[in-house]
């Protein structure tokens, strides 16, 4: 999980998952490969698309995030730009204990996981 920056417009100091907006033209697997790279240094290799999870936002915009399950990678998570301000791993056992998650939706996917 990644702790959203304090800087950021939306979900700032809680903790997400790292990713982002799809760009014209780029799937959302492509969008999952570009994001993480850009934001935490790893290029997945081994993913499979989970669910998606509506939010509205601020300015009423319906948004979709797409949720993946990454199981294998290449590279060590870290900060690579100002997005989050900390990253930490969370067993799943753990997560319904986690507050300030930036979606309600995330503890009943990671229990889907178990």
């Amino acid at each position: 999980m990644g702790r959203r920056s304090s800087k950021r417009k939306t979900f700032a100091g809680l903790w997400s998952f790292p990713g982002g907006h799809i760009e014209p033209g780029e799937t959302p697997p492509q969008a999952l490969v570009r994001e993480l790279g850009e934001e935490i240094g790893v290029v997945p290799v081994s993913y499979v698309h989970q669910c998606d999870l509506s939010y509205s936002g601020q300015n009423g915009r319906n948004l979709v995030f797409n949720m993946f399950v990454v199981t294998h990678w290449t590279g060590n998570p870290t900060i690579c730009n100002e997005e989050h301000s900390a990253l930490r791993w969370y067993p799943l056992n753990e997560f319904d204990q986690l507050e300030n998650i930036a979606h309600e939706g995330y503890p009943a996917l990671l229990r889907t996981l178990r």
